[in-house]
């Protein structure tokens, strides 16, 4: 019987506004892993 992986979770704190080849990762995942991602929308940005 295979272990199930943990699935991996990116909290609301983790948030990024920038991709690139100098940010770091948020997580890193293996091969097949599920990730759950809990989003914000719009509440993360105030100052309309």
């Amino acid at each position: 019987m295979a272990h199930a992986r943990p699935i991996a979770r990116v909290t609301r704190d983790q948030y990024h506004y920038e991709v690139g080849p100098k940010v770091a990762p948020a997580i890193e995942i293996n091969p097949g892993q599920e990730v759950m991602v809990e989003t914000a929308w719009c509440t993360c940005r105030s100052g309309r």
